[in-house]
């Protein structure tokens, strides 16, 4: 029996030192899992400190972004409106010069025209002095002729 009891002390002494041995590991552990919880616990901290600060530049950007679309709406609404002016000032111009170019064309026409008027009537006057010439020098002719 005093075996046994041995035994049994020996086997205390090491449930005993197992247990001290295993209190230990377990505090060990309970310091690493709250120095883990603190750690994790100030990097979801930094990550939402972050995100937080990414969403104020994402909705200043946002805003920015907006305003700057109805500036460019507002200014693409008056430079369309000034191509749009630009557009019928070229197609005026084109007028002007498609009718600039026809009146040029019938002054052209007009003028050859009344050369040739010109000139047929001052080959009408010519013949009709030349005729005259002709027919006065027909009579002086045909007087000195007969005196001789």
């Amino acid at each position: 029996m005093k075996q046994l009891n041995d035994q049994v002390e020996g086997l205390e002494r090491q449930l005993s030192d197992l247990m001290e041995k295993n209190k230990e590991e377990e505090q060990r552990l309970r310091k690493e899992k709250s120095r883990a919880e603190v750690a994790l616990s100030a990097r979801i901290t930094q990550y939402d400190e972050d995100m937080l600060s990414r969403q104020e530049t994402i909705q200043k950007l946002e805003s920015l972004y907006t305003n700057e679309l109805k500036e460019y709406q507002i200014l693409k609404e008056y430079f369309d409106k000034i191509d749009a002016d630009l557009g019928r000032q070229h197609e005026e111009e084109d007028i002007i010069d498609a009718v600039a170019r026809r009146h040029d064309f019938a002054m052209g026409i007009m003028t050859r025209a009344a050369i040739m008027i010109q000139s047929c009537i001052r080959a009408k006057i010519a013949r009709v002095e030349v005729e005259k010439l002709r027919a006065k020098s027909k009579k002086g002719k045909k007087g000195k002729k007969s005196k001789k």
